[in-house]
């Protein structure tokens, strides 16, 4: 969600904490990110969510927490969670005292970058 948001986001003071940071943004750890930011923007592989997210509770505390994330497998198939949850309810429950809400996780990456 980086790129397509360069443009929007150029007057306002985001952490980036990827691989491929903005020109003139700066790049943070997870940690430093959560803890100093309003609100956090999950933009993320599904698959690395709970193993990323569990260890920042604390630091995203009560915080807006927009989840962007999709259980997909790496060739973009279904990730088959059961069927007594489901990835929306997920993030919630690793995220216990966040505000979560879905959202651009209908829209691939493809389609956002045009």
């Amino acid at each position: 969600m980086g790129r397509p948001w360069q443009s929007w986001a150029s007057n306002w003071d985001i952490p980036f904490c990827c691989a491929v940071v903005p020109r003139s943004k700066r790049q943070v750890s997870l940690a430093s990110a959560c803890a100093d930011s309003d609100m956090v923007i999950l933009a993320m592989p599904y698959t690395a969510a709970r193993d990323t997210l569990v260890p920042l509770a604390a630091a995203i505390g009560n915080k807006i927490v927009v989840d962007a994330t999709n259980p997909l497998n790496d060739d973009r198939s279904p990730l088959q969670l059961g069927e007594s949850t489901s990835a929306g309810e997920n993030v919630p429950d690793w995220l216990p005292q966040a505000r979560v809400v879905k959202a651009f996780n209908t829209i691939f990456a493809d389609i956002m970058t045009k």
